[in-house]
């Protein structure tokens, strides 16, 4: 929401907020964002923006049903990225894993070590952790606190979590684990999960 302000404080109302809806073009939207925007995503996201802008305009009439908007028409190129895109090393891993707190290198090392989505860790409840097999069984997501079935049947599966099981075994034992709590819950909020974006702000 945040961003979405400052895109609308900063560039598209400066930009267009004169206009009428009618007077913006589609190959002046696309000379704006490539001009004012690096990154492929943000261009992405602000041509979004506009979008909804229509949409919201057409459900109040002010826009034709139906009609595409000019802003949906402009071309974003091939995507690209403002920095170059790179995998770390074991080494640069491991750095950054000793950097973090818990649980959230917990979380973060379950994912690598599983290959398991980080919405589908952080919908784990202890009933699905099983200390004895060192296994952890996917049933669930928690995606924006939203919690659903993994993204597909072939989702729902059982992993391993090897040389982790010490680390779940001590969490189970500080959290006095119940078979229906989270493994990951927020301490202001017990009882909720954690949010996958704490998670990436934390890394």
């Amino acid at each position: 929401r945040r961003t979405y302000d400052a895109w609308l404080k900063n560039h598209i109302v400066p930009k267009w907020g004169e206009y009428r809806l009618n007077q913006i073009q589609p190959k002046a939207v696309e000379d704006w964002l490539h001009t004012t925007f690096d990154s492929w995503w943000t261009k992405h996201g602000v041509q979004a923006m506009m979008n909804r802008v229509f949409s919201h305009a057409e459900g109040y009439g002010l826009w034709e049903e139906g009609k595409r908007s000019p802003s949906s028409r402009a071309k974003l190129g091939k995507k690209t990225h403002a920095r170059e895109r790179q995998i770390p090393s074991f080494e640069e891993t491991a750095k950054v894993l000793t950097l973090l707190d818990e649980p959230y290198r917990l979380i973060i090392e379950t994912c690598i070590a599983t290959g398991a989505r980080i919405s589908e860790v952080l919908g784990l409840k202890w009933k699905h952790v099983n200390l004895d097999a060192a296994t952890i069984k996917i049933e669930q997501r928690v995606w924006h606190q939203e919690i659903g079935r993994p993204k597909s049947d072939g989702s729902r599966r059982i992993l391993g979590i090897g040389d982790l099981t010490p680390r779940f075994r001590a969490k189970a034992s500080d959290d006095e684990a119940k078979p229906d709590q989270f493994v990951f819950q927020q301490k202001r909020s017990p009882g909720r999960p954690l949010w996958d974006s704490g998670v990436r702000d934390a890394l």
